[in-house]
């Protein structure tokens, strides 16, 4: 076994410094631009706000163009472990959609700070093309997003607002 010390800590010295290099390069990459960058899809959001309801927060995880005329957003949201039980959360209660009645995220917005025009989610058929949310409970997360109509190929920064949350701004569009 002792033998075998050098090699696995030789070892662990380079998985540490490969990961270290990794999130340096990421950083680096992120601050060439006026906004965060975002990566295609990270275990963790980049940045948190916290909502109009106690417990409640929204995670940016990604905004990028997922074609020439579309932009996709990304979010998490998460209920705090010590949410009071009589604040389950659900479609009606947090109001995301267009109405307190549907139930998507419908309501959240893009903005393109460029012009100052606001950008609904993409439709079809009728229907939000965005990710239903049926309930969120005390001590949990859920993934959401939306498509959007894309802004001009010059405009490289956004705000995205989920109604009951503050905006995330000036935020780089990826691709």
């Amino acid at each position: 076994m002792r033998h075998h010390l050098p090699v696995i800590a030789a070892t662990l010295l380079l998985a540490i410094a490969g990961t270290l290099a990794f999130q340096h390069s990421s950083l680096a990459g992120a601050s060439n631009d006026d906004g965060p960058a975002l990566v295609r899809d990270p275990k963790h959001p980049i940045a948190w706000v916290q909502g109009a309801e106690r417990g409640m927060r929204l995670g940016l995880i990604a905004v990028r163009r997922s074609g020439p005329k579309v932009v996709t957003v990304k979010l998490r949201l998460a209920a705090a472990q010590n949410v009071s039980p009589g604040l389950i959360y659900d479609d009606h209660d947090l109001a995301l959609g267009n109405d307190p009645y549907t139930d998507d995220v419908g309501g959240m917005r893009l903005l393109d700070e460029t012009s100052g025009r606001e950008l609904s989610p993409m439709h079809d058929g009728g229907e939000c093309i965005c990710s239903p949310v049926s309930s969120i409970t005390p001590g949990t997360m859920i993934d959401l997003y939306a498509k959007f109509p894309a802004p001009p190929r010059d405009v490289r920064r956004v705000a995205v607002h989920l109604p009951g949350f503050p905006s995330f701004d000036g935020v780089r569009i990826d691709g």
